[in-house]
C-alpha cells in the first residue's frame, strides 16, 4: 500500500466516522491463516459478497491478478452477464495478465473494460500498486492483498471495507486516472 493509498483510506475513514451510523459502515477484513482464529471476515469472502451485491458497476484495481483469483474473476463475469453490471479492471501491466481474464470469462461474452498502467520510460519501477474493489460508487474494499491465491487465502493481509456516500470521490479519482491517461485501455478482442 502506498502513502497515497493510506491517505485515501484515512480520509474515507475520517469522513465515515463523522457521519451518523445510519449513513456509514466500516469493517476491518483480513487474510490470515486459520490458526489465528480472528473474529474478522476474510478478504476473499468480503470481495465475493461485494461483487454479488453490486447492481450497476464494479471496478477492481490491482497490482497483480493470478490464477488464484480466478473464482473472483468468474464472479465478476457473472455480475456482468446476469445483472448487466459494468465491469472495469485496472491493473499494473495488464497486457501480461489478460490471458487470465480471457480464460475465466464465459465464451461469447465481451470482456470487461481493461486498463493498464504500463512501465514509465523514465522510471520503470513506478507502478500502480493500489488494491481495491469499488462497487456501485457506495462501497469500497481497500486492502493490502493482491488478487492472487496468497493475497486472498494464505498471506497476512489487512483491509477495510467502507460503505458510505463519500466512496463516490474514489470513483472520481479512478475516472480521472483514465481521463488523464495514467492508465490506458487494453485491447481485449481475440
Amino acid at each position: 500500500m502506498t502513502w497515497r493509498d493510506v491517505a485515501l483510506v484515512s480520509e474515507a475513514l475520517a469522513h465515515a466516522r463523522s457521519l451518523p451510523a445510519a449513513h456509514r459502515e466500516v469493517e476491518i477484513v483480513c487474510t490470515a491463516p486459520e490458526r489465528f482464529a480472528l473474529p474478522l471476515r476474510t478478504t476473499y469472502a468480503t470481495a465475493l459478497e461485494m461483487i454479488r451485491e453490486a447492481r450497476r458497476e464494479i471496478c477492481i484495481v490491482g497490482y497483480v491478478f493470478t490464477e488464484g483469483a480466478k473464482n473472483l474473476i468468474a464472479e465478476l463475469a457473472r455480475a456482468g452477464r446476469e445483472r448487466s453490471a459494468r465491469i472495469t479492471v485496472i491493473g499494473n501491466r495488464m497486457r501480461e495478465q489478460l490471458a487470465l481474464f480471457k480464460s475465466a470469462w464465459p465464451a461469447g461474452t465481451a470482456l470487461p473494460r481493461v486498463f493498464s498502467r504500463e512501465a514509465a520510460v523514465d522510471d520503470p519501477m513506478a507502478s500502480l500498486h493500489a488494491k481495491l474493489l469499488l462497487c456501485d460508487r457506495t462501497s469500497v474494499l481497500v486492502t493490502s492483498a493482491n488478487f492472487t491465491y496468497h493475497g486472498l487465502h494464505a498471506n497476512i493481509e489487512i483491509g477495510v471495507r467502507v460503505h458510505a456516500q463519500e466512496v463516490k470521490h474514489l470513483a472520481s479519482f479512478i475516472e480521472a486516472m483514465i481521463t488523464c491517461g495514467d492508465v490506458v485501455r487494453v485491447e481485449t478482442s481475440p
